[in-house]
């Protein structure tokens, strides 16, 4: 079973792929000084270069953080729906987890800090990640592989 995991931000995306409990692609989509539109279709495309490379069994994302507020819930809107609508014409239909329980799952906290994510995924992969981005899909996609 190959799973992505995608931690959707408007400017750090992290994507996670694993096969049967292994890494095979760990990134961050760095958006740079692209604003608006073209900053959703740049991590759109990547998304989906990185689907139709791979041809992953599932795709997990990280669901909306409805206790967020501010001008920036409208971008994150957008980008979720230009992701997820990108996923649906390739065919795959979205497994969607609630960051609470991410971090639950992941640190038995659903509370938990980004660095308590990034302490539990590097416990569990053995590894010396830094970027909560990364931490986070790899967190989904580990979710999604073990069905917990």
């Amino acid at each position: 079973m190959k799973i992505l995991g995608i931690d959707a931000s408007l400017n750090h995306t992290g994507l996670a792929l694993i096969e049967e409990g292994k890494i095979c692609h760990l990134s961050t989509i760095k958006v740079g000084k692209t604003r608006s539109t073209a900053r959703l279709g740049l991590i759109r495309d990547e998304i989906v270069a990185l689907v139709k490379s791979h041809k992953p069994d599932k795709v997990v994302i990280e669901n909306y953080s409805f206790g967020s507020r501010g001008r920036a819930i409208f971008n994150i809107g957008e980008l979720g729906g230009v992701i997820r609508l990108a996923l649906l014409d390739l065919g795959y239909e979205v497994l969607e987890i609630e960051p609470k329980v991410l971090k639950k799952k992941i640190t038995g906290n659903g509370n938990a800090s980004k660095e308590d994510m990034i302490k539990a995924i590097n416990e569990v992969y053995k590894l010396e990640l830094k970027d909560d981005n990364q931490a986070d899909a790899l967190g989904l996609a580990h979710i999604a592989l073990h069905n917990i």
